[in-house]
C-alpha cells in the first residue's frame, strides 16, 4: 500500500518541481495592451512603457508613472501626479 502510494505521489512531486524559465527582457520596454472583460464589456488598456516611465491610456484618460526596476523581473510604479492619498502609494508589479 505505502509503495503504490509512493508511485502516485512520485510524479506529483516531479511536476511541482517544475520552474518555468521567465523571459522577463522582453516585457520591460515597449508597448503593451491589457484587456479585461467587466460586466460583459472589453475594456482595453495601452502601457507604453520606458526604463524610466510607464504611460497607460485607459478609456481616453493618460496616466503617468515612474519606474524603479528592483530587478529583471520586478519594479516599483510611482504615479508622477497623484489625485488622491490612494494613488500616493507605490505599487510592486511583477512581470
Amino acid at each position: 500500500m505505502k509503495n503504490k502510494l509512493f508511485i502516485c505521489a512520485l510524479p506529483l512531486l516531479l511536476v511541482g518541481c517544475y520552474q518555468q524559465e521567465r523571459n522577463c527582457a522582453n516585457f520591460r520596454t515597449g508597448t503593451f495592451v491589457f484587456e479585461q472583460e467587466i460586466n460583459g464589456e472589453k475594456h482595453t488598456s495601452t502601457f507604453v512603457r520606458t526604463d524610466e516611465y510607464e504611460i497607460e491610456t485607459y478609456n481616453g484618460k493618460t496616466d503617468t508613472a515612474s519606474i524603479r526596476w528592483v530587478n529583471g523581473c520586478e519594479y516599483i510604479l510611482q504615479k508622477l501626479h497623484p489625485k488622491n492619498m490612494a494613488e500616493k502609494k507605490a505599487v510592486q508589479m511583477k512581470i
